[in-house]
């Protein structure tokens, strides 16, 4: 099965980010809306979202819970431990993923880390899965497709998900 998830991650090569959300109330978690965007069967109620995200998914979601970092023009802007306030680094520096093509993905096929190469390296998001000890329902990230959900657990062991809700 870890084939699917490295093959699944680098299927993404030439799509583009159209929404990335982090900061207030999420502590270091992001999600990223990445390919066409579908509408949801069922619009979501979170009123801290845009009317967008309430109606629309990307056709792959990545949901990052563990340690991360971004990079833009060789700097880094902010990671899992920068500032989450709606002052902080990371709601701005997260912004900056939006309307960005990944160009290149990395792969850890091991540990199953991996880094988006964005705008041929002018912007690169690194995640590590830092989640070793835990129970089985803590995750390093998902990546959400159509019909089902990979999940990198604890000791980046994977698990495949049928997905109830689109």
């Amino acid at each position: 099965m870890q084939e699917s998830i490295v093959e699944t991650l680098r299927s993404l090569i030439g799509r583009r980010i159209w929404a990335a959300s982090g900061g207030p109330s999420t502590g270091s978690v992001i999600a990223i809306e990445i390919g066409d965007r579908r509408e949801r069967q069922l619009p979501l109620s979170n009123p801290r979202i845009s009317e967008e995200l309430r109606r629309y998914e990307g056709e792959f979601g990545l949901f990052i819970t563990c340690a991360w970092r971004l990079e833009v023009a060789q700097t880094v802007v902010c990671g899992s431990e920068s500032r989450n306030e709606s002052d902080g680094e990371i709601a701005g520096g997260i912004d900056r993923l939006v309307g960005r093509t990944i160009t290149q993905i990395d792969v850890d096929e091991r540990a199953l880390d991996f880094a988006l190469i964005l705008d041929r390296g002018e912007a690169r998001l690194s995640v590590f899965c830092d989640v070793v000890d835990g129970d089985a329902w803590q995750e390093n990230y998902h990546l959400t497709l159509a019909d089902w959900l990979l999940i990198v657990g604890p000791r980046s062991i994977l698990r495949r998900e049928e997905r109830t809700l689109k």
